[in-house]
This record gives structure tokens, C-alpha cells and sequence, in this order.
């Protein structure tokens, strides 16, 4: 049986480990069950539910620079970071969550987990990664422009991956699959038996309190859903209950 313990004294060789750009050579993702495949929100999203596609698309392609520059001003955000924050508030996008921080992943994994499961964290060497298949999206505006703001992402040393193609190609972007086999050469999965001791060596990653880019970022959303759409009745449901929960 491999331990949580023995993964973690593993993954750590890795973490902080940088690229000659002084991006991290290895992130990771925590996954509580083995899947099969693992997509992005928007990829998730079922093939009949085409207003639903067409909506998030719209929104995270159209107005994300919008919605994070109107956070607090900043009229320089890049669109891959400011379609990562709405990843990281909700808002379903082609961004897969990763992490520069073991610890992190480790959270995730053991997210409503349960005594004998098996559940596993992804090592991701950027490094190894084909030419072409994906980018790396980092939090550096975040960590910059937002600090004083305690955002969430920051919390998460959190990280993203896409297609290249991701801003423009809904097709491409909706099919990606982080363990497909045009990137198994980059992901390494390391499984782990859950026990009772389990826990992970940090805070909840997960809340917002103290978060004000939550809560303006809710507000900013329902304006430019607004303005889109015409009216929220006219919203699908699942992302009206981001705006409004039910």
C-alpha cells in the first residue's frame, strides 16, 4: 500500500524547482478519485447543453477583461489571467487548476474522501510538456495587483494549463484532456491509499472570507450577464446559480 506520507516526501523533491523564465518546472493536481480523463468546467459541460456552452464562452472570450479590470481599475490584465479568475471564482472556462504547492494538491485530494479510497496527485513537468499542445497560465498579475485583496487564487499558488488554441477554439478547448496521451509524457500520477491520519499540512484553501475579489467579482459577473443577455431570466440556470445561488 503506497502512504500519503511516502507521496509527499516524494513530491516535495520537486516543489520550487524553476525554469531558466523563473516559472516553476513542476506543478501539481490533486484528484480525490482515479478518472479516466480529466477536462476543464467548460469541457465539462454536457454536449446538449448548447445555450449553456455558447453563454460561458461568450462571457470568459468577450468580457473577462472587463470583469477583472473592473476589480479594481487595472486595465492591463492579460486575457489568460483574467479568464483565471473567473475560473477560480466559479465560471466555467477552458482553464485546468493547477498548483506550484504540494500541499495544495494534497487538499484537493483528500476532498470528501473516505478510509481505503484511492486518490491521487498529478506531478506536471512544464518542462516536458509537447510544443504546441498547451500553455501554462500563472497568477503573477494576481500575486502583484492583488495581494493586499487576500485572493483565493493566491491561497492556492494557484496555476493553470490550456490548449494554445483555448481563447478562440471552443471545439479544442472543450476536448482537452489533461492525462490524454499527447501529454503523458509530462503528467505523473502518484497514488495514494487514504487512512485515517490523512490530513493535509495547511488551511482551507477553499474559503473566501476576507476575499474582496469575491465578492466584487459576483457583482461585476451579474452587470456583464446583464448587459450580454439582457436579462438573468435569460441565463442558463447552472450559471445563474453562480450570480444567484438557488
Amino acid at each position: 500500500m503506497t502512504t500519503l506520507a511516502s507521496v509527499r516526501k516524494e513530491l516535495q523533491r520537486f516543489q520550487g524547482k524553476l525554469l531558466p523564465s523563473g516559472q516553476p518546472q513542476f506543478l501539481f493536481r490533486g484528484e480525490s478519485k482515479i478518472y479516466p480523463e480529466i477536462k476543464s468546467t467548460f469541457g465539462r459541460i454536457d454536449e446538449s447543453c448548447k445555450e449553456r456552452i455558447q453563454q460561458a464562452f461568450t462571457i470568459f472570450r468577450g468580457h473577462a477583461r472587463d470583469i477583472a479590470g473592473g476589480i479594481d481599475g487595472f486595465l492591463d490584465i492579460k486575457l489568460p489571467e483574467a479568464v483565471a479568475l473567473l475560473q477560480h471564482y466559479g465560471w466555467p472556462t477552458p482553464l485546468i487548476d493547477l498548483t506550484g504547492t504540494v500541499e495544495v494538491a494534497i487538499f484537493f485530494a483528500l476532498q470528501h474522501t473516505k478510509v481505503g479510497q484511492t486518490a491521487v496527485i498529478y506531478r506536471i513537468d512544464c518542462e516536458a510538456i509537447p510544443k504546441g499542445e498547451a500553455v501554462i497560465i500563472d497568477h503573477d498579475f494576481f500575486a502583484q495587483k492583488y495581494q493586499p485583496f487576500q485572493s483565493r487564487w493566491l491561497h492556492q499558488d494557484g496555476f493553470a494549463i490550456a490548449p494554445e488554441d483555448w481563447w478562440h477554439n471552443p471545439k479544442s478547448s472543450r476536448g482537452f484532456d489533461l492525462l490524454s496521451e499527447k501529454l503523458k509524457q509530462a503528467v505523473t500520477p502518484y497514488e495514494f491509499t487514504v487512512t485515517a491520519d490523512d490530513s493535509p499540512d495547511i488551511n482551507d484553501v477553499l474559503s473566501i472570507k476576507n476575499d474582496l475579489v469575491a465578492q466584487k467579482f459576483i457583482g461585476l459577473l451579474k452587470i456583464v450577464c446583464e448587459h450580454e443577455f439582457g436579462t438573468l431570466d435569460k441565463l442558463d440556470s447552472e450559471l445563474r446559480e453562480i450570480i444567484e445561488p438557488m
